[in-house]
């Protein structure tokens, strides 16, 4: 099988072959932040659509704002 042409480009750059070669812990160290800003991600998220169906009322809006602090502009 074939590599496709942005497969091979990735390959060839120097940042593939560090993550390689040199630093054998850095590409799960990437995969595990990864994986821990997707789940805070889709937990805030989760938890907003929850309230908008009705179904986490008892969750006040302040509580969810502040988890999401980086997303508005007008935090104090």
């Amino acid at each position: 099988m074939e590599m496709a042409a942005w497969e091979a480009f990735i390959r060839s750059t120097a940042l593939h072959v560090f993550v390689r070669t040199y630093e054998p812990w850095l590409w799960p160290l990437c995969e595990t932040l990864h994986y821990l800003g997707l789940s805070l991600l889709l937990g805030t998220v989760g938890l907003f659509d929850l309230r908008v169906l009705g179904l986490a009322k008892g969750i006040p809006p302040e509580a969810i704002h502040r988890l999401i602090r980086g997303g508005s502009a007008a935090t104090s």
